[in-house]
């Protein structure tokens, strides 16, 4: 927390409390902000004396809230405000405005946020913004996944078509990674441990995204990652991974990857019969089987005698056709490959959840590039709009995102 907003806090959590107990499932944007008392926020009771616009200081802060929890522009804002309806909700006085007016204009807004509102209350509006937004997302409230939802982007040049893909990859990835991220459970201690859940998960997808082993890569992740307490070293994080069953990382996997789709579907679905495939996926089993029934033979070309399979679906048909042609079907599991942190045990837990983990990455990756696809409004583009690697760069990692880390680093672990 940072000394600009520490003064701020008793305020943001105020709100912050406000919203919990206002926001649902299907709670819309104007009710949530309608529900906010800033009676006893300090900061907007000492702006508040200054105001001497024609137009109202609580709905015109209101406003820029819609602003920042929408995402939307000053442009937008004004047209959003347009419609009378809207505008009243928010407590604005159309007696105040020109005839044909509900609200003001696009300059008078752009105006009352540089100009009028001070540092301090555009610094608590922003703050207080975000952190409300967390809240929406824990709700499953669509404010919390906006970055999710398709924008019509078909007339950008390609300058700015390649701009906007950027950042639009960005803000998907970070969202999907806070909506996936939390389905994944260790199962550790809840209290008394010095790392939470999270760093496990920065750290494994540093290994994937990176193709390395868990002894340096773990080295590497505590000296560049910027948590408090850096990061847990490999073998407190391997100690946790085989501590679970094969069945429950599965259930795990699908579990994080129903979550992913559930967010998704929002925003786009598949209204007709596709085609898919079905690979499958041999991880050697090294123990007794006589402890484990769910092993089973392995093919005469395996250099082991037990494995796991492990069974992926791809959509290959229809609007998904381009995923078939990019890569063929044979190739979703080498592409799967990619997103593999490298290990050498022969540890079942250990082998099966990294196998699983990659999944979920590879998985985010195809979701993150549709959702930019739709938003473009193309769908016959062979090549992903979104590199695997722009992917990398953008996937949490505990810090870690800016050292321009190398693929596939590989040792034993």
């Amino acid at each position: 927390m940072s000394q600009k907003t520490f003064e701020f806090e008793p305020a943001i959590r105020r709100l912050e409390r406000q919203a919990a107990e206002s926001i649902h499932e299907d709670t819309d944007l104007l009710t949530v902000v309608r529900a906010f008392d800033f009676n006893e926020v300090s900061v907007y009771k000492a702006n508040e004396p200054e105001w001497t616009a024609r137009y109202d200081y609580e709905p015109m802060v209101r406003a820029f809230y819609c602003k920042k929890l929408a995402g939307l522009t000053t442009k937008e804002l004004h047209e959003y405000l347009a419609e009378a309806e809207r505008a009243r909700t928010l407590g604005f006085d159309p007696d105040h405005f020109a005839p044909d007016k509900a609200a003001p204009g696009r300059t008078t807004l752009g105006r009352a946020w540089r100009t009028r509102f001070s540092d301090q209350l555009k610094t608590f509006v922003q703050t207080s913004a975000e952190r409300i937004l967390g809240v929406a997302h824990e709700m499953g409230n669509p404010l919390g996944m906006r970055a999710l939802e398709p924008e019509d982007k078909s007339d950008l040049s390609n300058r700015s078509e390649q701009r906007y893909v950027t950042g639009k990859a960005k803000d998907v990835t970070e969202a999907l990674c806070q909506i996936v991220f939390p389905a994944i459970d260790l199962d550790r201690p809840a209290d008394g441990t010095r790392y939470d859940d999270t760093a496990f998960l920065d750290l494994q997808s540093y290994l994937g995204l990176t193709g390395t082993a868990a002894n340096q890569g773990s080295r590497i992740f505590d000296e560049e990652t910027t948590r408090e307490n850096g990061g847990p070293d490999s073998d407190t994080h391997l100690h946790y991974i085989k501590q679970l069953e094969a069945i429950s990382i599965a259930s795990m996997v699908n579990g994080a990857i129903g979550t992913m789709m559930w967010a998704a579907e929002r925003y786009y679905s598949i209204d007709r019969h596709v085609d898919v495939a079905i690979d499958i996926t041999y991880i050697a089993y090294y123990g007794d089987r006589d402890e484990f029934q769910m092993s089973t033979g392995a093919p005469p070309s395996k250099s082991y005698s037990w494995c796991y399979k492990m069974a992926t679906v791809s959509i290959v048909g229809d609007v998904m056709r381009r995923y078939a042609r990019r890569w063929g079907i044979e190739n979703s599991y080498q592409s799967i490959k990619d997103f593999l942190a490298w290990t050498t045990s022969r540890n079942t837990a250990v082998r099966v959840f990294y196998f699983g983990f990659a999944v979920i990455l590879y998985d985010m990756w195809l979701l993150v590039d549709l959702l930019v696809q739709v938003s473009l409004d193309i769908d016959q583009r062979l090549k992903p709009r979104v590199p695997a690697r722009t992917f990398t760069e953008y996937c949490p990692q505990g810090g870690t995102r800016d050292i321009g880390v190398p693929r596939r680093r590989n040792a034993d672990s």
